[in-house]
């Protein structure tokens, strides 16, 4: 229960950016389109979950501790490669959106 709020709490950072994409009109200055990016990373956050619950399972039963051992760090390995992914998707929007700054604006309401 415990290693629930992370993936939870990552799934909110990539909502966020893709709402942020849209906002400022911004799609090409993606790499990946705006509508996909939540999809492809929560899949890889259920992906790494489903990982650490058969890891926890093989524990579980008796004479296959050794081996439930070496597949639970493979979930933290899996996140941590989706969530790097995602980063530097982030990073590189951030710098498209610097750098063609003129072209992207964010629409005024009010």
């Amino acid at each position: 229960l415990y290693q629930l709020p992370p993936p939870l709490y990552a799934a909110t950072i990539y909502m966020i950016y893709e709402r942020t994409v849209t906002f400022v009109n911004a799609p090409d200055a993606s790499v990946i389109g705006p509508g996909r990016v939540t999809k492809i990373f929560v899949t890889g956050d259920v992906i790494s979950f489903l990982i650490q619950a058969a890891g926890e399972v093989i524990i579980a039963q008796a004479g296959h501790q050794d081996f439930g051992q070496r597949v639970v760090p493979t979930d933290l390995f899996c996140r941590l490669l989706f969530f790097g992914f995602f980063l530097i998707i982030a990073i590189n929007f951030n710098r498209r959106m610097g750098k063609d700054s003129m072209r992207y604006s964010i629409p005024k309401y009010g």
